[in-house]
Order: C-alpha cells, then structure tokens, then sequence
C-alpha cells in the first residue's frame, strides 16, 4: 500500500508504504507502515484481530506506561473514527469498497489491466456515504474509489482519494497479491500491550528525553536566552495555526500543537544544563515532557472517540502539570516557555 497527504494548497504533507498479511476469514491482518510526516520519519505496525486493533507507534511518537510497546483498543468502541484512520483501519477488507460501488448505481468502466500477471477490469465511481448501507466507520465520505477486480471477482487494486475540510486529501493505493499464502497472525501477548482506556484514565508516563551530552554546562543566563528562543519560536508557531472552527479542524489543530511541542521538548532538553540551577532545569524538563504526553493522549482521545469527561479529565492534569512548569521558567528566567505552556 502506498499513500499520501496533500494540504489544502496541495503541497505534499507525508508520504509512506505499508506492507503486510490479511487473513479474509477471520478478519485479521497486520501491516508494517513506513512513513515520513513533515520530515518526521519512522515505522509503525497495526495488527487488527476482531475486535481489536493493537497499534506499535514509534517511541517519540507515544510513550506507554510502565515500557509497553502496544497500545490495544476494542474495536466496538470506536465510535469516533477520523475519515484518515477509519481508511488506515479497514485498508484490509476490499470488498466493501466493491459493495459500497454496487450501492451507487454509477459505476464506470476504464478498461482492462494486467495486474501481478492477472487481467483484470479497472471500474471507478464516486461513493456517496448517504447512499451506501454499511457503518459510518468503514466509508464515513462522499468521494471517488477505483477498484482493479480479476475474472474471479477478487478485488487486485484498491485506489481511494479523500479530501477533509480544512485539512487537504489523502490518497491511498492498495495492491493484493499471493491470494493462497498461509497466513498466521499472532496479536501481541497481554504482558506487551496498554489499554487505550487506561491512558485516558490519566496512567500517562512522561515522553522520551534525550539528555545533553555528560558534563555539559552553560552559564544561567545563556540557558535562559536559549530557551526564550526555542519557546519563543514555538509560541509563534502555535500562533500561526489559527483557531480550528470544525471537529476535523481542530483534531488537525492537536496534531500540530503535539509536533510542535515534541519539538519544543528535544531543543529544550539538549540545551547544556544551567550551573547552579541543574536541578531545576531537569524538572522543567521533564514536566514538558509529561505534557507532551498529555497532549499525546489527548489527540488519540480526539481520533478515538474519548468522551467529553475524560478529555475534560486529562486537560485537568495537563493545566496542574503547565502551571508548576510556568513557575520553575519564571524563576530560570525563560519567561518565553511559560507564555508558550500556557498557550498551549
């Protein structure tokens, strides 16, 4: 599978590959995605095994409690799912994409192409989610779908182009190949995995810090004109976002208020240590650290369906974790972070 995201001026926000294994009997399947979102690189795994989908993020990305590499979530809970993830979610069942054609009325044929050796006939339509009988989860738009299906009616290539307001399209191809192939997909054991809903319940660890080198050391002013800089920077980032005025505005309006306080979190934290004021520092840090966290949190609940109670809930711990972070930058003299945490 090869995808892509366009912003709404149609420059290319993120781009990757995901390759895996589908078991159409049971519904289970797992794939390794590649992707590089604004600059950030990294790899993640999905392993969907009904009713639940067990997610592997990068460790920058999300950090779980007590080392845990999966994150677990029930599928029957899912009732929130962004157009973007409810695709990523359901990449592996074709043929609702060839009933939800059907249910137009509208189908186009393109042609004939010759997939893996297999001939087969392109058909393409425009999905109209009023008119199509099946959850909201699996085709929650309105827009076009090209499939690739083979004399014996299997689906060989899967062409889907979204576009959300405020947010820009995402285009995604999928290719299925090796029908036949024995497949075991195995979830991860319970010893390796987090509950979803145990992260909105507030059990959130700080993110990763890389710390500076050993024995480095600034003066506490040159610390403080520094990180005045980087927050200063993030501040005026978060500015340049705009206030989010649709639901999907303002999941997109998370997901780069969390960039930029990853980004925030790593300049602070390789910053050599102010003399006589270590100690300090490194509970700043590690404050933004668990904010970031929170924030982390935050915009899975927004993907995710967490209700209003506990978004409350985590924002509630998020401003206790802000505003013990604004006073120790107000004493270190980075006045700049404390306005940029309290922005946030």
């Amino acid at each position: 599978m090869t995808y892509s995201f366009l912003s709404p001026s149609g420059s290319v926000e993120g781009h990757g590959t995901a390759r895996g294994l589908v078991d159409f009997r049971t519904g289970q399947s797992e794939a390794q995605i590649r992707f590089d979102f604004r600059g950030d690189m990294g790899v993640a795994a999905v392993i969907l095994d009904p009713p639940e989908v067990y997610y592997h993020y990068p460790p920058a990305w999300l950090a779980l409690p007590g080392g845990k590499e999966w994150l677990r979530l029930d599928w029957n809970s899912l009732a929130g799912v962004t157009t973007s993830d409810a695709l990523t979610l359901r990449w592996d069942d074709p043929s609702q994409y060839v009933h939800a054609l059907r249910a137009t009325g509208s189908v186009h044929r393109v042609g004939t192409e010759t997939l893996f050796g297999v001939e087969t006939t392109h058909y393409s339509a425009v999905i109209d989610r009023k008119r199509v009988a099946v959850p909201a989860t699996f085709l929650p738009w309105t827009g076009p779908v090209d499939v690739w299906v083979d004399p014996s009616g299997i689906v060989r290539r899967l062409s889907i182009k979204v576009r959300v307001a405020d947010l820009g399209t995402t285009s995604m191809t999928t290719d299925l190949f090796d029908f036949g192939t024995h497949v075991v997909i195995a979830p991860p054991p319970d010893s390796q995995t987090t509950d979803y809903r145990t992260l909105l319940a507030g059990d959130v660890p700080e993110a990763p810090i890389a710390e500076p080198r050993e024995g480095a050391v600034s003066s506490r002013g040159a610390w403080a004109k520094q990180a005045n800089l980087i927050c200063g920077r993030a501040l005026d980032a978060i500015s340049r976002l705009g206030k989010p005025t649709t639901t999907e505005a303002k999941r997109s309006y998370i997901a780069h208020v969390v960039q930029i306080a990853e980004w925030e979190l790593t300049e602070l934290a390789a910053l050599p240590r102010p003399a006589g004021v270590e100690s300090q520092r490194d509970e700043l840090v590690h404050l933004i650290a668990k904010e970031v966290s929170f924030l982390q949190v935050g915009r899975l609940a927004s993907i995710f369906g967490g209700s209003k109670s506990q978004i409350q809930a985590l924002t509630r711990e998020a401003e206790k974790v802000d505003a013990r972070g604004n006073r120790i930058s107000m004493r270190l003299g980075a006045a700049e972070c404390a306005q940029e945490a309290g922005a946030g």
